[in-house]
């Protein structure tokens, strides 16, 4: 499975009891607690209407009106959602903008950080509107990731077992993402 380099991230720029975990509109707080595995979805139409047809397989044409697009999933404990307290383990997907901002944190002078789990929270700000609607702002201070947490983290299943299930069950049938709010669990 292949891993994204965020030291290299802005330069490449251009977009259990693990559930997914769709950014709502407005503020979510969360930690990045592994590294963002790269995952490549198969498109169809033009946004804001397209639709996924489920990920990329080895060897898949792309057709006519069809395009690839790159995301990352992480694992990432998610503290708050629009004030309301969360404190969960999920799945999240992130787009190619999220993405480049976190690396360039990772570059940033005041808050660069080596390895995973991050070393401080950030806030994701979905504004629900447009191609740029997403802007993360860092906490201004580092704190640990409980025990409870990275106990949690090491139950759960990696991310690349996953994707690989997915990719195994083939696309038969479009990826749904569940909403946060959803009580389904990985789903195959």
């Amino acid at each position: 499975m292949t891993t994204f380099d965020l030291n290299t991230m802005d330069k490449e720029s251009e977009s259990t009891g693990s559930d997914f975990f769709k950014i709502p509109e407005g503020k979510t707080r969360l930690r990045v607690l592994t590294d963002f595995t790269k995952v490549q979805t198969v498109w169809e139409g033009e946004y804001p209407n397209s639709k996924p047809l489920g990920h990329l397989q080895e060897g898949q044409v792309i057709k006519d009106g069809q395009s690839v697009k790159t995301s990352g999933w992480i694992w990432a404990y998610i503290s708050e959602v629009n004030g309301k307290e969360v404190n969960d383990l999920k799945i999240v997907q992130m787009g190619i903008s999220i993405i480049g901002q976190i690396a360039k944190l990772k570059q940033d002078e005041e808050y660069s950080f080596e390895d995973m789990p991050m070393p401080f929270d950030i806030t994701i700000n979905n504004t629900g509107e447009g191609a740029n609607r997403y802007s993360i702002t860092p906490a201004r201070k580092n704190t640990e990731v409980s025990a409870e947490v990275l106990a949690d983290l090491e139950e759960a299943t990696p991310l690349a077992e996953i994707i690989e299930k997915i990719q195994a069950k083939g696309n038969e049938t479009p990826v749904e993402y569940p909403e946060s709010d959803d009580d389904k669990k990985v789903p195959f």
